[in-house]
């Protein structure tokens, strides 16, 4: 009886190694979405302040300029109307490296892709720090009433709150593709 039991357990262990890891729930229902939405709007709305508006109007699709329209007559947002300088870096830095990081996330998160992790927690740990200061400039504006600054800052947080996920999820989280059972069970032994 002894004997079949090892046998048991290692068959155990070839079967759940020869399957492929799947997304656990939440990278899948919670941080592959903002992955994707933050590509689309750093790409759509959040470049469009580094561009001429004769630029734009040449080349950025009208669908795309009315997002950012919109978004500023709703918000009043003093970064995105102004663009000043330390914010222009922001959206620089967001294009170079913010933009492909979210793709290559999409792609880690689906394959369960262990490498993702230290990016990951640069990519948490940047949008943290621009989001924090992006938040205060908001907060802080004299040009901005206290209903644009609600609208401004309700759409920046959930990006600050996002951040700090992040940087718990990838840095401290189980592996990806597992709920953490594997790895608490393989501690105790």
């Amino acid at each position: 009886m002894h004997t079949s039991r090892p046998k048991t357990v290692i068959t155990m262990r070839k079967s759940a190694a020869s399957h492929p890891a799947k997304p656990f729930w939440y990278d899948t229902l919670v941080f592959l979405p903002f992955f994707l939405s933050h590509a689309f709007f750093a790409v759509c709305v959040d470049i469009q302040p580094l561009f001429s508006k004769a630029f734009l109007e040449q080349y950025y699709p009208a669908a795309l300029r009315g997002l950012l329209d919109t978004y500023l007559r709703l918000s009043g947002d003093v970064l995105m109307a102004t663009a000043p300088s330390f914010f222009r870096s922001f959206l620089m830095l967001e294009l170079a490296f913010q933009l492909p990081f979210c793709l290559a996330a999409v792609y880690a998160l689906l394959k369960s892709k262990e490498w993702i992790r230290i990016p990951a927690v640069a990519y948490g740990a940047h949008t943290l720090t621009t989001t924090a200061a992006c938040l205060l400039t908001q907060f802080e504006s004299s040009v901005m009433d206290s209903q644009q600054k609600m609208v401004s800052m309700a759409l920046t947080a959930p990006f600050f709150l996002m951040s700090i996920f992040i940087l718990i999820r990838f840095g401290y989280g189980p592996k990806l593709g597992t709920a953490g059972q594997a790895s608490a069970k393989s501690k105790t032994n």
